[in-house]
């Protein structure tokens, strides 16, 4: 008689995770390690901010990566070596002295500059600068230079001529703020060149953080007097970039997208008040509108495949995007303004990319619906107690810098001497009265 054999039970082959939070480890469950919080997690405790990972310094290393080669034939020249990406931290900073500027940078904006980026408002349930954003910054080299490199910026620019801890200057943290932002800018240029071996959230993290940087140093340059001035296209040409970052990483949460373009149905859903400021502001438009249906078209000076008609479409378009950015403000409440501030930043680019190279060809409508946009930066800002750095600037070079007044100063020099070029000198005068009404205090943000 021969014994009892069990019966032979094969096990599904599937991957260790080896890097899973440990939660997931604790209740022996299959992690799939999305980053800041696995979905197991999320599906048990929906105000999970990000699950308690291991930590990552050597998951790049183990992914050996070949950077893209342009020309694939077989006798090229350059032969490429295996790449390792390595954008988490891997030992502490060269020196005490970095190390006790790193500390400061890092306590300065968990304490202030977070507080001093884009938000919902008090009550906003993401909290991702004062809260995701540092958590990823802990295992991230990338987010972390990015992070201290902002948090730099801010701290300079809210300084007068001199800092009063005499332990730290406005040079040393100048010199800090570019060594990195220089380094966040390296590693997320490799980053990008491997997007499938990289965690999203670090990478648009870091793209948040460029983006602001950027922001505020090219209207700093474009509004100072050591140049002539520029409308800043730059920002919004890389707006456009991260806009298209944020679509090819498909496991980012949707809230990072809603701070910077939120549902203006949902926030017009509110009752509107209607106030001097809203009133001048749509009669101004209508008068913009009116100019629109009965101005003919003339060639651009583009060399862009383009036609006056298309150019005039784009002109409506922007209108009527500026026109709903209006009746957001007129919201007016206490949750809706910081996203309506939002929106501001990027007005450009709700239109297509053809208005920012008229902005760059200095067409005459075009340099005006952007004038009204940083007169409405301008009209709510810190002088009303609901300005915030990040959209309204600080001090730059001991300066204080209106970004808002600025720009809209710099955009009426453009018209004037656009004027020049034509038969009617004041033929473009109209089109910067509401602006300039707004940046002399005549017209007063009262919502």
């Amino acid at each position: 008689m021969t014994g009892f054999q069990a019966p032979i039970v094969f096990s599904r082959a599937h991957r260790k995770s080896r890097t899973g939070c440990g939660t997931c480890k604790t209740r022996k469950v299959k992690c799939d390690e999305h980053r800041p919080v696995c979905n197991n997690c999320s599906r048990r405790c929906a105000d999970l901010i990000a699950c308690d990972f291991p930590p990552r310094q050597d998951i790049f290393r183990s992914r050996k990566l070949v950077p893209r080669q342009s020309d694939s034939k077989p006798n090229s020249s350059f032969t490429p070596s295996p790449h390792v990406i390595d954008l988490h931290p891997t030992g502490t900073s060269t020196s005490p002295k970095q190390r006790r500027l790193e500390m400061r940078l890092l306590h300065h904006y968990t304490t202030t500059t977070c507080h001093a980026l884009p938000s919902r408002g008090k009550n906003d349930p993401h909290q991702i600068f004062s809260s995701v954003v540092p958590q990823i910054g802990f295992v991230s080299d990338l987010v972390l230079d990015a992070m201290l490199a902002f948090s730099a910026l801010h701290l300079r620019s809210i300084s007068s001529s001199s800092i009063k801890d005499n332990s730290l200057d406005l040079a040393e943290l100048e010199a800090a703020e570019s060594r990195y932002m220089s380094k966040a800018l390296n590693l997320q240029r490799r980053a990008l060149q491997h997007l499938e071996a990289i965690d999203g959230n670090e990478v648009f993290s870091a793209a948040m953080f460029i983006f602001h940087y950027v922001f505020l140093t090219e209207n700093y340059k474009a509004v100072s007097n050591e140049t002539e001035y520029f409308i800043p296209t730059r920002i919004y040409h890389l707006a456009r970039g991260s806009k298209v970052l944020f679509m090819a990483l498909p496991d980012l949460g949707y809230e990072h997208y809603d701070l910077y373009c939120p549902r203006t149905d949902l926030i017009l859903a509110e009752r509107p008040s209607s106030s001097w400021f809203i009133e001048s502001a749509l009669k101004d438009c209508e008068r913009l509108r009116v100019f629109l249906e009965t101005h003919t078209p003339q060639a651009s000076p583009s060399t862009t495949k383009t036609t006056p008609e298309y150019d005039l479409q784009i002109l409506c378009e922007s209108l009527s995007n500026f026109t709903q950015l209006i009746h957001t403000f007129s919201a007016g409440t206490e949750h809706i303004f910081p996203q309506a501030q939002n929106l501001l930043a990027l007005f450009p680019i709700r239109s297509g990319k053809r208005f920012e190279e008229m902005l760059d060809e200095k067409e005459p409508i075009a340099c005006g619906l952007m004038a009204r946009n940083f007169a409405c930066i301008h009209a709510v800002g810190p002088g009303k107690g609901r300005g915030i750095w990040w959209l309204h600037g600080g001090i730059e070079g001991g300066t204080k810098v209106d970004i808002g007044r600025g720009n809209v100063l710099g955009i009426q020099g453009i018209l004037k001497d656009v004027g020049r070029n034509v038969v009617d000198e004041e033929k473009w005068d109209w089109v910067m009265d509401w602006p300039i009404a707004v940046v002399e205090g005549r017209i007063e943000f009262d919502v």
